[in-house]
């Protein structure tokens, strides 16, 4: 695993999450994270994330292909607010 992809994805999750959206956090399911954000570590999150992400695509069997290097961070926003606009996991017009 290249440590600069790690970083660059790990970067695009620190991004989420400055905008409210933890999905690496406990959570109930439905948006809402179950432990105190002062008990949280984002760059934990983040790593995590990058290596779940790495590992999914590495399988070759990924089903959004494997990311352009270049355009990897966009791929990661892309794919995850897909998955929000599918999950219903928008409340009232801000991520829950």
């Amino acid at each position: 695993m290249s440590d600069n992809k790690l970083r660059r994805l790990a970067s695009a999750d620190m991004v989420m999450a400055a905008l409210g959206y933890r999905q690496q956090a406990p959570s109930d399911g439905f948006g809402t994270i179950t432990t105190p954000l002062q008990q949280l570590d984002p760059d934990y999150e983040a790593v995590a994330y990058a290596r779940r992400f790495i590992a999914e695509e590495d399988t070759d069997q990924y089903w959004a292909g494997c990311t352009h290097f270049e355009f990897n961070r966009a791929a990661v926003w892309a794919l995850e607010a897909f998955g929000l606009m599918n999950a219903g996991s928008v409340v009232g017009g801000r991520v829950a």
